[in-house]
């Protein structure tokens, strides 16, 4: 799963927190350690929305530091976790993984004390507050101390002497209440009565609005305009210029065609290829950062187009990587209509909150 990701050149603990946030969908997260704040601060300021807890005490002599830098330290944390209105816990870790609930985290970053005894205490505090499919990472992993307490522990070798493994023992992952949910659209002669059923359902409008394909041309407004076939956009705002429809945002995968974003497509779970709907699925979720997703027009069946009277042929092709998906991101989803109602459900009331 692991070679999924994409993280920049040279990348530093904090790019990999990011782009395994982004990929992942993460919500909420502890870092142990946090020093002056700095890996923290460009996490909350690069994925939002993302519910951070910091961890330290900042003893005398850590890191070789005198008492004066260590208080400058922490002033710095908190002025950084007061700006984020995110939760700075002052205490050492076992006492700080005291104050947590279990299964209530998606990622704990572990980079504090490196002794071996102090990295499997924080590991085996911290391990049942991540939730089932979430992640245990830390940094220094070719320390002595880190790499002896590593050796129980199959993981990943990450950039910047990081270090990963998952999560599949916890409690199971349960859908969000609530929060900020998205109309994913497609492109299936069902949209339009998809679209309907799904409002009056909500009784409000969608925070986002993310559709796929040439559907996004005939949508007055959209947040983010997704595809695997970015070489038709340019066809396709054509048409939605022509409809007089202001310009969107656009997502692909494929770096050799122009866009405003470049995204990975692959959603927790997913290691095939699936269609633009569920890549957009997967924008909403992981980019834009709803925390509930309902698919209209995305049937996952033989269904026309919503211009054409001529069955959709490729749907069985695709449909493998719905069933890849991570149980946390499929409580997440919803559908309308067709194959991907009957296998995600309908959007009632209980999941709506």
């Amino acid at each position: 799963m692991m070679t999924q990701l994409r993280f920049p050149a040279m990348a530093s603990r904090a790019d990999v927190l990011i782009s395994m946030a982004r990929q992942f969908g993460w919500r909420s997260g502890a870092e142990i350690g946090v020093a002056d704040g700095k890996t923290s601060a460009a996490l909350m300021t690069a994925v939002r929305p993302l519910k951070m807890i910091g961890v330290d005490h900042w003893p005398d002599g850590a890191g070789g530091e005198l008492y004066y830098k260590q208080d400058r330290t922490r002033r710095r944390a908190r002025m950084i976790y007061e700006m984020h209105d995110a939760r700075l816990i002052e205490d050492a870790s076992p006492g700080a993984a005291d104050q947590v609930g279990d299964a209530s985290l998606d990622f704990v970053f572990i980079d504090g004390d490196h002794s071996e005894a102090a990295v499997r205490a924080d590991i085996a505090a911290w391990l049942p507050k991540v939730r089932r499919g979430g992640w245990v990472l830390g940094h220094n992993r070719t320390y002595h101390g880190v790499a002896a307490a590593l050796v129980d522990y199959p993981h990943d070798d990450l950039p910047d002497d990081c270090w990963a493994f998952g999560v599949t023992d916890q409690t199971e992952a349960q859908a969000p209440k609530g929060g900020k949910l998205a109309l994913v659209i497609g492109g299936a002669a069902c949209i339009w009565d998809d679209m309907h059923a799904a409002i009056n359902a909500m009784g409000r409008a969608p925070d986002f609005v993310v559709a796929c394909n040439d559907i996004g041309a005939d949508i007055p407004h959209i947040d983010a305009w997704v595809t695997i076939h970015a070489n038709k956009f340019r066809g396709w705002k054509a048409k939605r210029t022509k409809n007089g429809y202001p310009a969107a945002e656009t997502y692909t995968h494929d770096e050799q065609f122009k866009a405003d974003h470049h995204v990975a497509w692959a959603l927790p779970g997913q290691v095939t290829a699936g269609s633009s709907g569920l890549f957009a699925a997967k924008v909403a979720l992981m980019d834009l950062g709803a925390d509930n997703a309902i698919l209209c027009g995305i049937p996952m069946d033989d269904s026309p187009h919503f211009n054409t009277d001529r069955p959709w042929d490729a749907a069985a092709a695709h449909w493998p990587a719905f069933e890849e998906m991570d149980a946390g991101i499929k409580a997440r989803i919803r559908s309308m209509s067709g194959r991907t109602r009957d296998y995600l459900g309908a959007p009632d009331a209980e999941w709506l909150g």
